[in-house]
């Protein structure tokens, strides 16, 4: 990934975390404002058009602020892995899950609720050994500003009818897998950001969770959900 100085970003974390919050394009103004940045915003402005010419930010309209790039996500999940920032969650909820469940089916059916509840994203999980996948999470998921455009929602069906088939075939080479807007191994989810980990539920069944929303997703909060759950896993001896 290509290196950028320090301001460029600081500028570009502020547009990213702005646009996560907001789904609205970022002016150099607000990161003024809120970030207060000891530069003016004629800078701001230029290193904002830089990034845009670097391929990390694109400009909707010429009046419009900016948006992150599948490269500006890239860029910020790969600092997030690296400095492995990410906090230990946990809750009496989450606890109860994995509270002596012997009934894979129930266990894994309640984790996709809870996930589903967490993220705010649709949470699925294939057990590789059955005819089972469970999906949740569709109301959160039908309720972000995303859901309004009709092309977002028929992409989203389609790649879930794909996904149910194809998953099991998603090389997951570590222990959880980002893939970002085009990154995806799926056709039909250039608008969707993919957390996936293959693991072992109760009973020594294997398994896939995989975690679905828009590229801009919390990442930083999913990742540590997801990593809880692997936790808890291995404590209960199911890996």
């Amino acid at each position: 990934m290509m290196m950028i100085s320090e301001r460029k970003e600081n500028i570009l974390k502020g547009v990213l975390m702005e646009y996560i919050d907001t789904a609205k394009p970022v002016s150099s103004k607000l990161i003024k404002e809120k970030y207060k940045l000891d530069f003016c915003s004629a800078t701001i402005r230029n290193e904002m058009q830089e990034l845009s010419e670097l391929g990390f930010l694109n400009q909707p309209h010429i009046s419009a602020g900016r948006i992150p790039t599948d490269k500006a996500y890239r860029f910020f999940v790969n600092e997030l892995l690296k400095k492995k920032k990410f906090k230990k969650r946990t809750s009496s909820k989450l606890k109860k899950i994995f509270k002596k469940e012997n009934d894979v089916f129930n266990f894994t059916t309640r984790l996709s609720k809870f996930l589903a509840r967490r993220s705010l994203n649709l949470v699925a999980i294939q057990l590789l050994e059955e005819e089972f996948f469970c999906k949740e999470g569709w109301g959160s998921i039908l309720k972000k500003p995303e859901s309004k455009e009709e092309k977002f929602t028929d992409e989203l069906v389609d790649l879930l009818q794909i996904f149910e088939k194809k998953v099991k075939n998603v090389d997951v080479n570590t222990q959880i897998k980002i893939y970002i807007g085009e990154e995806n191994p799926f056709t039909k989810a250039n608008n969707f950001s993919m957390i996936i980990t293959k693991c072992s539920f109760p009973k020594k069944r294997k398994g896939i969770i995989s975690l679905l929303g828009p590229k801009r997703m919390r990442y930083q909060d999913n990742i540590s959900l997801i990593n809880s759950i692997l936790k808890n896993l291995e404590k209960n001896n199911y890996e």
